[in-house]
Parts: C-alpha cells; structure tokens; sequence
C-alpha cells in the first residue's frame, strides 16, 4: 500500500513540474525577449523628415501600408518622405514647371499638372545654355 501512494505522489509531482510554465518554454526561452520594438511610425509621402533618420536607413509607413523612404532633396539641407530611395531633384512643398531654373542636367520630375518634365539646356534665346525644366519628349 505504501508503494502505491509514493507513485501516486511522485506520479502527481511529474505532472505538476511537466504542466509548470518553465517546463512548457522549453530549454531556449529565457523569459527574457522583452517587449517588441513600436511599429515604424506612419507618414505622408512629402512629408519632412530628420537627417538622422535618412541616414541610419529607417523606413515608416503610409497609411495604407506602403513603404517611406527619408531621402534629400538635392542641393538642399531638405530630407522628405518619399515611395523610393534615393535623393530627388525637388522639394514636393515647392511647384516647378516647365521653364522654370534647375540643377541637375537630366533630372526628372512631375509637375502639378501631372505632366512629365526634365532638366535640360535651353538650346535657343537670351537663356541659351541655361537649365531649365522642360516637359519630357
């Protein structure tokens, strides 16, 4: 009889230590993940955002879920929320239109109107050689 109740209390015990939170972790969780990082924060595109930001490579979130990337504006101090990496020619805060100056010989960009533009030299008048934007041929 007093064999039957040390099984029955080391049988009870087995199932009390194998039913213990420790024993249901298993032998690599330390209980110590911790929280988890926040969500990337959300953005609009042509929103400003900080230098730092562009730098370390950190992307956030549209919305409706597409990725922001922080980049430059070119020859500017200006970093914005944009759809792809990689400096633009224009601050989406500033118009730019067709026979307007610009800087860099071949940039692109879309204005207001939703035409395509570029940065070319002008070929002809008193601005002969100048860059300006020009729509896209």
């Amino acid at each position: 009889m007093l064999t039957r109740t040390v099984r029955l209390a080391a049988l009870a015990a087995a199932l009390i230590i194998s039913a213990s939170p420790a024993a249901v972790a298993g032998p690599f969780d330390t209980g110590s993940a911790g929280p988890q990082p926040p969500p990337p924060p959300t953005v609009r595109f042509g929103d400003y955002c900080r230098p730092e930001t562009a730098a370390s490579g950190t992307t956030a979130r549209t919305s409706d879920g597409r990725t922001a990337h922080c980049v430059q504006v070119s020859h500017t101090d200006a970093f914005v929320w944009w759809p792809v990496p990689g400096a633009i020619p224009v601050d989406p805060h500033n118009r730019v239109s067709p026979g307007d100056p610009c800087l860099d010989e071949g940039a692109r960009w879309i204005d207001d109107e939703g035409r395509h533009i570029v940065c070319e030299r002008t070929q002809s008048g008193r601005q002969r050689g100048d860059l300006r934007w020009m729509l896209d041929r």
